[in-house]
């Protein structure tokens, strides 16, 4: 029996609601501000929200709390990561958020179709489309139920994310739709993207902004007194000290906090707490050093297997870190465990991994392992990513790259080719740019430069540095000519028909005769570079050369040529077994 929409309003927001439970102090501001715009949104007045401030800041908690508070009035609520130290895919935030909807809920319409095939979203012809397609499915479950989405650490999100969220942003005035999206100020510099895409959004959206600030005296001693139940002089002496050192950030506070307690310095005294001399306390002058100091009281199995689930990443698949360390059941409870006593873990919302709860905690484990040691694990973990039947290969290429090895050339062109099946263009153009350089670092031991320069060369708008894409496909024919590899010379020889046809603003013609040569390749060099173009495993023949001769129909629509178009679908449709 399916869910009802009401039944499901709470899932996705009961970890948040219960990590919020532990009280939020001097945040009234805030909280008024994210209430208001979530009452608005249940009227009908969506927005978007940006909260910002530095690490440690409370950004999380704050979002947390919004998520229960719109769990309880109703909302559907979504989230999706960015993830430091990790490559993430072309839309990456998004597609996570989108496969935590709820599929098969009563009155709740079906996810699209793009989610788990990517083979659908090149179906929808350009950018524009995808994003039309997905902010009317979203507004499609608004109309149902009203919906909470949010994006956790914007700073770290793909080029592809962010122009989502821009198109999103200007829809949402008569949705109920909240987007709220957190990133760390102290990240940003005038080269960074979002950077230069703040102004904008807040110009084109009327987005709402809202700055964490440090906590001030007062809130750092509601922040002590909500958890230790501490006074007179040893109160004002705790004060002082957790003011002094952590500057009003609460992340830093609570650290140093749990430090002295555990060290004993903070002492439970029947149902109050007293505090001993901290002039004896050897204090650290880097948060990380106070976490680092937490992490070794863990053991040194527990510790060595955090360590390895902070190379695999801020989220960590439970069988992932099983595989990858060879751990027994046993040892890996324990570990969880004991990280989550530690507050180091929590349990990720799918039930089948685990988090980090900060970020920082995961830099200190991940910079506390040797690079040399680093490597092998992040080769470990790449090989065994490799081997799942559905790899992501952003992932898998940025374990063999920190790793060092030669393989993440060939996995950082397949990421390219998936995001530009997807109109990813900025994050395939970064892949294969990234790839060219370390291919270059390998001297050339991928064997894969020539299909790197083609792919980039076939990329972005067909005007634009028209004579360094030239310079690149000569580059990659001469490559293919030395290693008479003839799929990789019917790629060079359609790319430059596309690329000089759009210069010259000529007919299809060449468009045309470079199909027709590819066609006459074998059938495996021709599914290759099928593979290769549109993501095309295994279909029937015939069907292969139904894209390519799209794009030429296409191209003759947008320069007059209306006649051959139509006589061209009139053909597609004949000799297509898909179509006809």
């Amino acid at each position: 029996m399916p869910q009802s929409a009401d039944e499901h309003s709470t899932i996705d927001a009961v970890g948040s609601v219960d990590r919020a439970g532990n009280g939020i102090v001097g945040r009234e501001r805030e909280r008024g501000i994210l209430r208001a715009q979530l009452r608005s949104a249940l009227d009908g007045v969506g927005c978007l929200v940006l909260v910002s401030g530095e690490a440690g800041i409370g950004k999380t908690t704050l979002i947390d709390d919004l998520a229960g508070a719109a769990a309880a009035r109703g909302c559907l609520v979504l989230w999706g990561h960015a993830y430091d130290l990790s490559v993430t895919p072309a839309y990456g935030p998004w597609v996570e958020l989108l496969r935590r909807y709820p599929a098969g809920v009563e009155r709740l319409p079906e996810p699209p179709a793009f989610v788990e095939d990517a083979r659908s979203a090149t179906a929808a012809g350009s950018s524009e489309a995808l994003f039309f397609a997905a902010a009317a499915f979203f507004d499609d479950v608004a109309r149902v139920q009203p919906l909470l989405l949010i994006l956790e650490d914007l700073h770290w999100a793909d080029q592809g994310s962010r122009d989502f969220l821009r198109f999103l942003a200007r829809q949402l005035a008569d949705r109920r739709i909240l987007v709220a999206a957190t990133y760390r100020s102290d990240e940003l510099h005038r080269r960074h993207p979002l950077y230069t895409l703040l102004p904008v959004l807040v110009r084109e959206s009327g987005v709402e902004r809202l700055d964490v600030q440090r906590l001030d005296s007062d809130g750092s001693r509601a922040l002590i007194a909500s958890r230790y139940a501490i006074g007179g002089d040893d109160a004002a002496r705790l004060e002082r000290y957790i003011q002094d050192h952590a500057e009003g950030n609460p992340l830093f506070a609570l650290e140093l906090l749990r430090s002295l307690a555990e060290g004993g310095v903070l002492r439970l005294s029947g149902d109050t707490w007293s505090l001993g001399d901290t002039d004896r306390v050897r204090l650290p002058t880097l948060l990380l050093q106070v976490i680092e100091t937490r992490l070794d009281r863990l053991g040194d199995e527990t510790l060595s297997l955090l360590r390895v689930a902070a190379i695999i990443g801020q989220e960590v698949p439970l069988d992932l870190w099983q595989q990858v360390t060879g751990a027994s059941d046993d040892a890996l409870v324990k570990a969880i465990e004991r990280g989550q006593a530690s507050h180091i873990l929590e349990e990720a919302a799918s039930g089948t991994a685990i988090r980090f709860q900060h970020a920082l905690i995961r830099e200190a484990l991940y910079e506390s392992v040797i690079s040399l040691r680093r490597r092998v694990w992040h080769r470990k973990v790449a090989e065994t990513l490799a081997a799942l039947p559905a790899p992501v290969p952003d992932i898998v290429a940025h374990h063999f790259q920190q790793a060092g090895d030669v393989r993440a050339v060939s996995w950082l062109l397949e990421a390219a080719r998936r995001a530009r099946m997807v109109y990813a263009t900025t994050t395939a153009t970064d892949r294969l740019e990234t790839a060219l350089g370390l291919d270059e670092q390998q001297g050339g031991a991928s064997g894969l430069r020539g299909w790197l320069l083609a792919g980039l060369a076939g990329l972005g708008e067909m005007f634009a540095r028209f004579d360094e894409r030239r310079r690149m496909l000569d580059e990659a024919r001469d490559i293919a000519v030395r290693a008479n590899d003839a799929t990789l010379l019917g790629l060079v020889e359609w790319y430059r028909a596309f690329i000089e046809t759009h210069f010259d603003g000529s007919t299809a013609e060449a468009l045309g005769s470079a199909r027709d040569r590819i066609q006459r390749l074998p059938s495996g060099e021709r599914a290759r570079l099928y593979g290769f173009l549109y993501g095309i495993v295994g279909t029937p023949i015939g069907v292969d050369s139904v894209d390519m001769t799209c794009e030429i129909i296409v191209f003759q629509g947008q320069s007059g040529q209306y006649r051959e178009a139509l006589a061209a679908i009139e053909r597609v449709y004949a000799e297509s077994p898909i179509l006809s």
